[in-house]
């Protein structure tokens, strides 16, 4: 473990830049003459308050030298270096946590001799640190003099530079790249410096588009024999290697994705038969990258075996995407070419690059059972844990967790699946939670988009299965449940709490406004509105779920606990669209099914592989000498429509499914609607960067009508 210690710096780090970071915090109503303001090198550190001067001995230390904007030096605070944004002229103190009303550190400059420093008497309260207010200091020699802010957060600050180059914003490939990363850890009473070395690379898929990146970390040394890993705490977080910067740049309060974990580590983390954690802690910071502040930012470590507590008997894998899922026939479930099993997005192959079938047993086997198991509600009930299952279920309606509960599911979320005493366990994980609490997508058009009474409702694993076999205890449990959480950690007053102390957090420390003013085209809302909007909507939500869990006709109904009631075959057929060989084979089967192929780059029909695919889908020569833009057909390929120039000219066609219309709605979503139905709703319409895409549907039922469950497909060909 990288050694936590304090640190008395006395240049900047590995004398990679030259520059200053002049001390942060004033507290200061003391008047000084300009004399005895002056701090010499030599010195062993004074009071920052020492060092303050009132407006006018401020502005006289410029008269007579001239201004420049280049003047090496660095500013140390209570032994630790303050971080800089020297293209904004801006230093950056993490504010003790014991002492953030009345900061006094012990000042010490580092520069050239004859340098000297003045700060200006600042009163430092609770409202200048939210209302962004800096310090301001000037550097001096006897000829020039240097300008500069200081802006105090009681948050933590990362510092992180790449040595070798960083990651350009229009980065493709997740490369590892060389780091070294500080940490200015001020939990508790005294601030301390955690300082390492390891790799970074982009993660996520829609995040990682956006100007602020998202960065997965390994702490380690890179060596003639490979990279050898490191585990260290963070910010009172557990030890580990692997830790995930979360930048929250599509979320209009910061919040969503850590005030949902927090509520779920307070009311369902340990709810399992087992006590095993599940919780996944997340801790605001700011952060500097290369020299640039880069924001407000959440870092976390993902849950894995050991934190699991179950080394050495299962595995953790992180769901994929809602058009992937288990393929299952004749209880045999297929692996991806690329060494995953479908549904999964991990990709874990041994040293000759086959399939590591240790690591997928486990979960293979566990569906293999849930399969077979899936018309028993005894069977099915012995191989989940029903608490988790219920929490999970309860958990991902309340937030609205549209990007985790898909048709297909297996959609962001991790499982932990492992076999004790002869018997299959599992447990279902949360994770990736920015699209909840009224947001749907990633757009300023999508904020708020989802209305506080729409249910999110389950649609795959054990406990959908038991739902839609017909169990009406289970149905009994989760409103007994939902009560009972209703009644302790999701009651109003501990909800409250939660957000007081977020709130404090992201506006409370001024970063709000920070890391709006560094990215003023992300989601933000007004810095004086705070979480007054999503205060208001958390607590809707609530209101509607205790009248909809409180209904005994909610209580009778299995349609107000699942999405769909597709039985479990077609599900797990319906998951297999990741290879185009199988779902080619699985398509035919999928009886009441709809597909239709969206041509986005009509060049793709003279692809052998998309031809041989085509084929396989019952297309004809013909047709594919046609280059259409869309083929709607049946399951089994039975009718078919051919659609020419349908984006170009907006047209409705005729098929035999039924009417099949485009619309290009005001919210900048683009519809299309067979026989009267919704199918599928996209931000964009053609999506140019994808030459061909599929989507199946499948027809099914909701209390708010009849509509089609689709499944998007972007092969590669």
């Amino acid at each position: 473990m990288q050694e936590v210690h304090k640190m008395v710096k006395l240049s900047v780090e590995d004398n990679k830049r030259n520059f200053t970071v002049i001390a942060v915090a004033a507290l200061a109503v003391v008047l000084l003459a300009a004399v005895a303001v002056l701090f010499l090198l030599r010195s062993t550190g004074v009071r920052l308050s020492e060092m303050s001067v009132n407006e006018s001995a401020f502005a006289s230390v410029k008269e007579g030298r001239q201004e420049t904007f280049e003047m090496p030096f660095s500013i140390i605070f209570d032994d630790i270096e303050l971080p800089a944004d020297l293209s904004e002229g801006r230093w950056y103190y993490s504010l003790p946590e014991a002492k953030v009303s009345k900061p006094d550190p012990r000042v010490k400059i580092i520069g050239e001799k004859g340098l000297k420093v003045a700060f200006l008497e600042t009163d430092v309260t609770e409202e200048s640190i939210r209302e962004n207010v800096p310090m301001e200091f000037v550097a001096y020699t006897d000829s020039e003099y240097f300008c500069g802010e200081i802006y105090m957060t009681p948050l933590p600050i990362i510092v992180m530079d790449f040595p070798e180059g960083g990651i350009a914003p229009d980065e493709k490939e997740k490369e590892d790249k060389p780091i070294h990363f500080k940490l200015i850890d001020n939990y508790g009473k005294e601030t301390h410096l955690v300082t390492a070395d390891g790799n970074a690379r982009l993660r996520g898929y829609t995040t990682r588009k956006y100007p602020k990146k998202p960065y997965h970390i390994e702490f380690g040394e890179n060596g003639p024999d490979g990279f050898k890993k490191n585990r260290i705490s963070l910010l009172d977080m557990r030890e580990d290697f692997t830790w995930y910067l979360y930048p929250a740049y599509n979320d209009q309060e910061r919040v969503r994705n850590v005030f949902s974990f927090m509520l779920w580590e307070e009311s369902c983390g340990t709810d399992n038969a087992f006590g095993i954690d599940t919780s996944i802690t997340y801790r605001y910071t700011e952060v500097l990258i290369d020299g640039r502040y880069a924001g407000l930012y959440a870092i976390c470590c993902p849950p894995d075996e050991r934190s699991l507590g179950i080394k050495d008997k299962g595995s953790v894998y992180k769901a994929s995407s809602n058009n992937s899922g288990l393929q299952v026939d004749d209880s045999v479930i297929g692996f991806s070419p690329d060494g995953r099993v479908y549904g999964f997005s991990e990709r874990k192959t041994v040293a000759d690059g086959t399939i590591d079938t240790e690591y997928w047993s486990p979960v293979l086997s566990y569906y293999e059972e849930f399969y077979n198991a899936r018309n028993d509600n005894e069977a099915l009930r012995s191989i989940m844990d029903v608490d988790n299952a219920i929490d999970y279920h309860l958990f991902t309606n309340l937030t609205q967790g549209v990007d985790n509960i898909h048709v297909a599911g297996f959609t962001n979320r991790y499982e932990a699946v492992w076999k004790e005493n002869g018997e299959w366990h599992i447990l279902m994980i949360p994770w990736d939670l920015d699209l909840t609490w009224g947001n749907r997508q990633k757009t300023e058009a999508d904020l708020y988009d989802v209305p506080p009474d729409e249910n999110v409702l389950s649609d795959d694993g054990p406990l959908h299965q038991v739902l839609v076999n017909g169990d009406p205890e289970i149905r009994r449990e989760i409103v007994e449940k939902y009560q009972t959480l209703r009644g302790d950690a999701w009651s109003d007053e501990k909800v409250n709490a939660l957000l007081d102390r977020l709130e404090a957090q992201i506006y409370g420390s001024g970063a709000f406004t920070r890391d709006i003013e560094r990215w003023p085209d992300s989601n933000h809302n007004d810095p004086e509105t705070g979480l007054d909007d999503f205060r208001v909507f958390v607590s809707e939500r609530f209101a509607y779920l205790d009248s909809y869990y409180g209904s005994e006709e909610t209580l009778s109904d299995v349609g107000s606990f699942v999405r769909t009631t597709d039985s479990l075959d077609t599900v797990f057929v319906f998951e297999t669209f990741n290879d185009p060989v199988l779902f080619s084979t699985w398509f035919p089967k999928m009886q009441g099914s709809v597909m239709i192929i969206q041509v986005n780059d009509r060049g793709i029909w003279a692809d052998t592989e998309f031809a041989a695919f085509a084929e396989a889908l019952g297309v004809t020569e013909e047709e594919r000498l046609q280059c259409p833009d869309l083929i709607v057909m049946e399951s089994g390929g039975v009718s078919r429509t051919v659609v020419q120039d349908y984006w170009t000219n907006g047209v409705t066609a005729e098929t035999p499914m039924g009417l099949l219309a485009y619309y290009e709605g005001d919210s900048g979503y683009y519809g299309l609607y067979l026989d009267g139905k919704q199918c599928y709703t996209d931000t964009v319409s053609t999506r140019n960067d994808e030459p061909v895409r599929l989507i199946v549907y499948t027809p099914a039922v909701s209390d708010e009508g009849d509509y089609f469950n689709s499944q998007v497909m972007d092969f590669d060909f």
